[in-house]
C-alpha cells in the first residue's frame, strides 16, 4: 500500500447460492456487554452462559462443532500476543505508512 493508506475492513457484496442454507449467526446479549453505572458479574456470566448454549446449538445446525465452548474460545483468542494473528504488531506496521500513533 502507499503511504498515509491502510485497509479499515474488509466487505463481501453478493449473494448466496440458492441452494445453500445460511443462518445469521446469534449475537451476544447485551446482558453480557451493558453496565450502567455497575458491573454485574453475575448476571454477565450467566448471559455468557446462555450465549455458549445457544451457540453449541447454532454450531451444530450449521455443522459447525468447534472443540470448546464459545466462550473458552474467545478467551484462547485474546490470551496473548502469540494468539493475535499479527494484530500486536498493527501499531508499528501504521507507523511505517505514515501513520504515528502516540
Amino acid at each position: 500500500l502507499p503511504p498515509r493508506v491502510f485497509p479499515l475492513f474488509g466487505l463481501c457484496v453478493g449473494w448466496r447460492a440458492a441452494h445453500e442454507s445460511a443462518a445469521v449467526k446469534p449475537r451476544l446479549p447485551q446482558a453480557a456487554l451493558l453496565h450502567r453505572e455497575t458491573r454485574g458479574l453475575q448476571r454477565q456470566d450467566g448471559a455468557i452462559d446462555g450465549y455458549d448454549e445457544v451457540m453449541a446449538l447454532f454450531y451444530r445446525e450449521q455443522n459447525m462443532v468447534g472443540d470448546s465452548d464459545w466462550s473458552r474460545r474467545s478467551a484462547q483468542r485474546i490470551a496473548g500476543p502469540q494468539t493475535r494473528a499479527g494484530r500486536d504488531t498493527l501499531r508499528e506496521a501504521l507507523g511505517r505508512l505514515g501513520f504515528p500513533l502516540h
